[in-house]
């Protein structure tokens, strides 16, 4: 019996990962990239090491950063710079829906050891990031949350043509596999070491090339989705919850996503403001109507966090 017990807590202890996130950023993308960073050491239990990318930081932003990290006991810092040399056989110029750093998350498990969860820096956490540490990713080397526009999307298919017509190109990327397992990239929870295990995974992960070049429309998450097919943990919406979006995660989770979580009706943690009108800008209509609540979410949270940064 006691044997068993401790063969259980060896198991659980052997689940819980140092907390490290990661974040990568360009000038343009500093300020919320950092108020990010903050909110996610400030509402960890645990201490968090933060790896942040730059790409053509200048030296006063550098320093601006190590001064905000400075001030969060919780953080340790580990620098990254995203060099040119790192994106040989990479367009000069952003495509749509990906700007250059944003490749950057794919060199992480070249750079860190261990689990590590990657964000973008247009999101706000609300909660703890700490029990994604302990999560049994049950083998599978990456763990992301299904895209609710392609979940809705696939729901509307079966009347809209449009829909159905526009739905073509995610089920030729994800073909053999349910297309409903298409994920969105800017929450990634990675096993690194998994990852470097399989080399041709690690080789393949690591191409910034073969991302870049792989399709017009969100060419790294639409690579992503193809090179990791079966491979994949899905997580509850919480975990990458899409502002103006809360209703239909819950209206289509209920519908076809109820495995991804126990919790029926989940609580954002993680709020992602895609889209271009990003909250941190001068508000517009578009932005309020589309979801005032979140809008108010993350004015208030950068309130709070704000007091961390100095300006670069």
């Amino acid at each position: 019996m006691l044997d068993r017990m401790s063969q259980n807590n060896d198991h659980l202890q052997s689940l819980v990962h140092p907390v490290q996130v990661a974040f990568v950023t360009d000038m343009g993308m500093l300020r919320p990239t950092l108020i990010a960073a903050c909110a996610t050491v400030q509402n960890c239990s645990r201490p968090v090491t933060v790896h942040f990318m730059g790409y053509r930081l200048t030296d006063k932003a550098l320093n601006s950063i190590r001064t905000t990290f400075d001030a969060l006991p919780n953080a340790h810092l580990v620098e990254h710079e995203l060099t040119a040399d790192m994106l040989q056989g990479v367009g000069g110029a952003s495509k749509r829906h990906l700007t250059i750093p944003a490749l950057g998350r794919l060199l992480l498990p070249q750079l860190v050891d261990g689990r590590l969860l990657y964000l973008d820096g247009d999101i706000m956490v609300t909660g703890d990031v700490a029990p994604l540490f302990e999560l049994d990713m049950n083998g599978k080397p990456v763990a992301a949350v299904r895209d609710i526009k392609i979940l809705r999307m696939q729901l509307k298919a079966e009347t809209n043509p449009k829909a159905e017509q526009h739905l073509q190109h995610y089920l030729n990327i994800m073909a053999p596999e349910n297309v409903y397992n298409y994920f969105n990239s800017g929450v990634l929870l990675l096993d690194n070491n998994a990852i470097r295990e399989d080399e041709q995974l690690f080789e393949r992960f690591s191409d910034l090339e073969a991302s870049y070049a792989f399709s017009e429309f969100s060419m790294d998450q639409d690579y992503l989705n193809n090179l990791l097919k079966g491979r994949v943990h899905f997580l509850e919406p919480g975990w990458n919850c899409i502002w103006g979006r809360a209703g239909l995660y819950r209206k289509v989770w209920q519908t076809i996503g109820k495995q991804d979580g126990p919790n029926r009706r989940f609580v954002p943690k993680i709020v992602h403001y895609t889209g271009p009108n990003k909250p941190w800008k001068s508000p517009r209509f578009s932005s309020l109507s589309k979801d005032l609540k979140a809008f108010l979410l993350y004015r208030l949270h950068q309130r709070r966090y704000v007091k961390f940064l100095t300006d670069p």
